[in-house]
């Protein structure tokens, strides 16, 4: 026992009604020191809870609130107990209250460890059970704007969570081809702006944004019977003509530069050439997918953040590190890559 330890009183057969009364151990000002011989073995302790009132810990030390007690006759509350584990075990399981078998199963139930296939199931059970594009891609039922670029987002976050590359459940393919169904609808504004239509959910200006036809023309979903290497190359194709127009801005920055003539590197050379550390790569997704997978020794720097905020804006220890590695062999190669390219 040491000063400041929360403990609970019992065998007090002199004053009865303090069995099971909170107390602190207390030493300094003027006290005996703990469990000090002079004092007959005993430990000097303030009541926290007193003769039918409450005395918190920084009450006035005196008669009223004070008491010398056996050793015997005090115990190391609980929680205490839990305090002192937690700080001789590192990431310890928290372990509040209750009898021990309430502890054992709280243990046990903080114990367990999410099944990854768990989290899979999950996605494709949220995909299947999307009532219309928004709600399968995770997004609120408005008005884009034209602003693909959240809807663009979803899609590559929903597709990951439930592609049958990764997701072993058996449906995961048809939750799959309904998210690039989703994709592909909201990327057309005219179907976009007739979903919320139908959900009426458009306001202010976005109801004129359109016109409904009599004979609206009837569209092909043609997702529905398409494999998964055919729905990955038509996102692709959307996201593609997006980054071309991207790196032609910022390859042709009046220096020379020609996006026709960046190179293209396969990925059976790229791996041998990280392997062998002998290149630089820069994966330019989001930085959620860069954390759930990326090639090792690899540095993050997402092309959206690049885009809307400048080389400033992606700044960080990743720039040391390139430059570091081109001074000292300036013919060592740069692959940026994505789900893209």
């Amino acid at each position: 026992l040491t000063a400041g330890k929360k403990c609970i009183l019992i065998e007090m057969n002199d004053e009865p009604d303090l069995n099971g009364k909170m107390c602190e151990v207390m030493v300094g000002d003027g006290m005996p020191a703990l469990n000090d011989p002079a004092s007959g073995g005993r430990y000097t302790v303030k009541l926290m809870h007193g003769m039918g009132h409450g005395v918190t810990g920084r009450a006035e030390n005196n008669a009223q609130t004070l008491r010398r007690v056996l050793p015997n006759q005090i115990v190391l509350h609980p929680d205490q107990v839990e305090k002192d584990r937690q700080q001789k075990e590192e990431n310890a399981i928290v372990l509040l209250g209750g009898d021990e078998a309430e502890r054992s199963a709280r243990a046990a139930l903080y114990e367990m460890r999410l099944d990854p296939q768990h989290w899979y199931d999950s996605a494709v059970e949220r995909v299947l059970n999307g009532r219309h594009e928004f709600d399968v891609l995770g997004l609120p039922a408005r008005w884009s704007g034209g602003d693909l670029a959240p809807i663009k987002r979803a899609y590559r976050k929903a597709s990951a969570s439930v592609h049958p590359d990764k997701n072993k459940h058996p449906q995961a393919v048809d939750a799959f081809r309904k998210v690039y169904g989703a994709f592909e609808t909201l990327l057309d504004l005219k179907q976009q702006w007739r979903l919320l239509f139908v959900l009426g959910k458009l306001v202010g200006d976005e109801v004129s944004q359109f016109e409904l036809e009599a004979e609206e023309e009837e569209r092909f979903e043609w997702w529905w019977q398409a494999n998964v290497p055919e729905l990955e190359r038509q996102a692709a194709e959307a996201e593609g003509g997006e980054l071309e127009a991207i790196g032609e801005q910022w390859i042709s920055d009046g220096r020379g530069g020609n996006v026709d003539e960046v190179q293209w590197i396969g990925p059976t050379a790229a791996m041998r050439m990280q392997k062998e550390g002998s290149a630089i790569f820069i994966d330019c997704r989001e930085r959620w997918e860069y954390d759930l997978e990326h090639i090792a020794s690899s540095h993050s720097v997402p092309m959206r953040e690049f885009v809307d905020f400048g080389l400033q804006g992606v700044y960080g220890p990743w720039i040391q590190a390139v430059v570091k590695t081109k001074a000292a062999d300036p013919l060592v190669p740069i692959i940026i890559y994505s789900e893209v390219a």
